[in-house]
């Protein structure tokens, strides 16, 4: 009973912590629902609030965000939400999670988390902090950069290894999640996240293709290149519109680091209007009917432009990212 009064008092005062910290700290990243439930299923959440691991080690010694990264760093082994055996406890993981919750994390934390280069289960765990309590509608801006992220974690405890990529394309599609259950998301959101990952799905295949044609990565570089390329906003559905090449973009624009593949940088002819677009949102004239939508368009085959370039190929240069930050994650 003791024991049980403590866990009570403990994770009240952590909760009310929050919401000070909230109501005084800049940058925290909103979160959608309940303030001392975080969307996490009851018998979960009880399980973990009653913890000793929870009580003793995450509220009395883990302070601050940087604590809980360290701890996450050393300890978090899988991602389930129980630990195996006879006894069903809690992980650690979702111990540290609930902790992250309480501490309220700012956008700035969250994006450090996303790209730590250490641990995928400080990834990992950054993703299943969004997908349990941001906005449902902000999620796809947060997760698809790293829909085929390629970094391997071990999700399920004695299980192989799946990649950060398959990781968050399950978060985005499942709602049932290793014995517990994930927040329910808007029925538009859903359908919509069905569609975008089809897409991102065909993207991704048609970019692995245009990797092993040397040819036509020398003609997608050549600047006036005539391509066709994918084009879609909140009044129109992903479609296939002619475009020309105006720039090959080898380099993050804003961290300089050289690109896993090349962006284009293309004025689609029909309109004016200049985007970049990805590899897989890139193509030769002729393999694809122009004007008609990405998900269910018809695909035919055509004749090849001249793929004669003085450029230079572009190579896949994996593992020339550097997802380097800045361990002081205040923000």
């Amino acid at each position: 009973q003791d024991r049980a009064r403590q866990a009570e008092e403990t994770f009240a005062r952590v909760i009310s912590e929050g919401r000070d910290r909230h109501a005084h700290k800049k940058g925290v990243l909103p979160l959608l629902g309940p303030d001392d439930t975080f969307n996490i299923h009851p018998v979960i959440l009880s399980s973990v609030a009653k913890s000793p691991y929870f009580v003793n080690k995450c509220c009395e010694k883990l302070m601050d965000w940087n604590m809980v990264v360290d701890e996450i760093y050393y300890e978090v082994k899988h991602l389930e939400p129980w630990t195996a055996g006879a006894s069903k406890s809690p992980s650690t993981a979702f111990c540290l999670l609930l902790r992250l919750f309480t501490l309220r994390c700012t956008e700035k934390q969250i994006t450090l988390m996303l790209e730590h280069v250490d641990s995928p289960y400080i990834r990992c765990l950054g993703f299943l902090y969004l997908r349990y309590a941001a906005d449902p509608s902000t999620l796809w801006s947060w997760f698809e950069p790293y829909l085929y992220d390629e970094e391997s974690v071990q999700v399920r405890q004695g299980k192989g290894d799946v990649t950060v990529g398959e990781y968050c394309r399950l978060l985005l599609s499942e709602l049932d999640y290793y014995g517990t259950r994930l927040p329910r998301l808007p029925i538009a959101i859903e359908r919509s996240f069905k569609v975008k990952l089809l897409q991102a799905e065909r993207s991704e295949e048609r970019a692995k293709q245009h990797v092993e044609n040397e040819a036509a990565m020398q003609y997608f570089q050549k600047t006036g290149a005539r391509v066709i390329a994918l084009y879609g906003d909140e009044e129109n559905p992903i479609t296939w519109y002619d475009a020309v090449v105006d720039r090959v973009i080898l380099r993050d624009m804003e961290s300089g680091e050289m690109l896993h593949r090349p962006k284009f940088q293309v004025t689609f002819t029909e309109y004016g209007n200049t985007e970049v677009v990805t590899l897989g949102e890139i193509d030769l004239p002729g393999t694809h009917t122009t004007d008609t939508s990405e998900v269910g368009g018809d695909e035919r085959e055509g004749s090849k432009p001249d793929y004669s370039s003085s450029s230079a190929p572009y190579h896949d240069r994996r593992g020339g990212e550097d997802r380097s930050f800045n361990r002081d994650g205040r923000g």
